[in-house]
């Protein structure tokens, strides 16, 4: 049996109706033309239609009567702007004459499909002139003439671009809405890049007293202080950006901000706020005074009301973080990150023994066991082969407690200084003691293990991938920094918890008509 889906088409609202302010004869209209529209579903299902097809049938009414409904309510949403306008000057509707011809009806696309509905404008005379006046333009539909999408629909748009290229997102779009949605891929991008850019740094954070509550409830504990413990990480990684607006690209770095805590109950990782930026140390260490100003990294780590935490910043020990941000945060605690400092040494390991790998595993591993603190009593043996035998000859434990009161760095270093290299190593070996020189410092892992820090910053690593390279580091992508930087800004908005928050605020279409109009198509060059 052909499948013949019903057709609701919107109810053309009668200026009558509306004007003699009747809704009950719109929601008979309404009524009578999905009860005309089931009437046909049921013909479908006695005619042996199958599941599927009656499932898609049902879509395509559900559809249609959203728009049907949405079409009224729009048009009364416009007569009651142009009532109160009149109201405001002394005036009523019969003192002018309304326009409902098709030059003032306006077609709008929503999550149902394209909407059209009357602007009830109203005409008079003004110095002898006949003039139109459409307050529903200023009142009911602030995006345009820019942008024909409803708020939601942008919503939808702009999640949909933040996971998927923007032409799976076209078809994302149409799919989902059983092809009653159709918007170009240019289009979804423009309306992205808009949202994106209006997004202010709050919204890329935990509330502050959502963050407070996350400290007294969930985070872990410094063991020596009792406090909450707050994670700070800064990173960079890079994308492929567009070259003074030519076809050429290069890798650039984007620099990542995270926050963070640890559930002391699953030990999951909880994002607490974030943020990528393409500008330079000076902007990271901007984006932290910002931070502190708002108190989501308050002073001395006090929150109010009696929470006070411990901040503890992990990062990998470039020299621009020490000047950037750790002299920003005096009360913070500074880690270096144990993964880069065991790389150091394996990548020395490699450079000293290059065809000798038995002995470089073993350099590696007798300087490595200085840094990795020990958990419990001796060494952790292996477990012994079901069925073997053999017995081993005992072999000397290679863990080493620190010296007394003396950090883990600064123990390596004693180690390393007392190393004879080869020449031909030299520069190699003195960039090495070099790094850990400056690092030392932020390496008293074994005090760090005791308190309950974590020591490493694979929450940094992780936020890169979800935060912009699922979306950004797709085959042959290659981006305008507004556009990666609008990307960036959706996405860690939804990984902060605020995507609902954001989209309701009051003063959104506001914000939405400033964006619009200013984002006109750039010449964005790449940094």
């Amino acid at each position: 049996m052909a499948l013949n889906t019903p057709r609701m088409e919107t109810p053309l609202m009668t200026t009558t109706c509306l004007v003699a302010r009747n809704p009950t004869a719109v929601k008979s209209q309404i009524l009578t033309t999905f009860s005309a529209a089931l009437g046909e579903l049921l013909l479908l299902a006695e005619g042996g239609t199958r599941p599927r097809c009656l499932e898609i049938a049902v879509w395509k009414a559900v559809f249609a009567l959203g728009r049907a409904v949405l079409s009224c309510l729009l048009g009364l949403r416009c007569l009651r702007s142009t009532e109160e306008e009149l109201r405001h000057r002394g005036l009523s509707i019969e003192d002018v004459r309304l326009r409902t011809d098709k030059d003032y009806w306006a077609q709008q696309s929503t999550t149902f499909g394209k909407v059209s509905f009357p602007l009830f404008a109203y005409r008079e005379v003004l110095m002898g002139a006949f003039v139109t006046k459409v307050p529903a333009r200023r009142e009911v539909l602030p995006l345009c003439p820019r942008v024909r999408s409803s708020e939601l629909l942008l919503e939808r748009e702009c999640w949909l671009a933040k996971e998927f290229p923007f032409r799976r997102a076209e078809e994302a779009l149409s799919f989902l809405s059983h092809g009653e949605v159709r918007l170009e891929d240019t289009t979804i991008r423009a309306h992205m890049r808009a949202v994106g850019s209006i997004i202010e740094r709050r919204w890329l954070y935990r509330p502050v007293a959502e963050i407070k509550e996350l400290l007294s409830q969930r985070a872990t504990r410094d063991q020596e202080t009792g406090r909450p413990i707050v994670y700070l990480s800064t990173d960079a990684h890079t994308e492929r950006l567009y070259v003074d607006d030519t076809w050429d690209a290069a890798w650039k770095c984007a620099n990542g901000i995270r926050l963070w805590i640890v559930d002391r109950r699953t030990s999951a990782i909880v994002h607490v706020g974030g943020e990528f930026t393409w500008g330079d140390c000076h902007e990271v260490g901007t984006i932290i005074d910002e931070l502190i100003e708002m108190c989501v990294l308050p002073r001395e780590g006090d929150y109010g009301d009696g929470v006070l935490s411990t901040l503890v910043v992990i990062t990998d020990g470039m020299p621009w973080i020490e000047d950037h941000v750790l002299s920003r945060l005096s009360w913070a605690l500074p880690v270096l990150d144990l993964y880069h400092a065991l790389e150091k040494l394996g990548d020395f390991s490699t450079t000293r023994f290059p065809r000798a790998k038995a002995k470089a595993s073993a350099w590696y591993q007798r300087l490595a066991v200085l840094l990795v603190p020990r958990r419990g009593s001796g060494a952790r043996g292996r477990k012994p082969r079901l069925g073997h035998t053999k017995r081993r000859r005992e072999q000397p434990s290679q863990q080493r407690a620190p010296r007394t009161g003396v950090g883990c760095g600064f123990t390596l270093l004693g180690s390393l200084y007392d190393e004879a290299v080869p020449k031909r190593v030299g520069a190699a070996f003195d960039k090495l003691l070099n790094y850990f020189e400056h690092n030392a410092y932020r390496m008293d892992y074994a005090r760090y293990d005791a308190r309950g820090f974590q020591l490493g910053s694979g929450a940094m690593e992780s936020m890169h991938r979800s935060g912009g390279q699922l979306r950004l580091k797709i085959p042959g992508g290659r981006w305008l920094r507004s556009t990666s930087q609008a990307i960036f800004n959706l996405r860690m908005l939804d990984l902060a918890g605020q995507w609902t928050a954001f989209w309701e605020q009051p003063d959104l279409h506001q914000l939405l008509a400033h964006g619009l109009n200013t984002d006109a198509t750039p010449k964005d060059a790449a940094p």
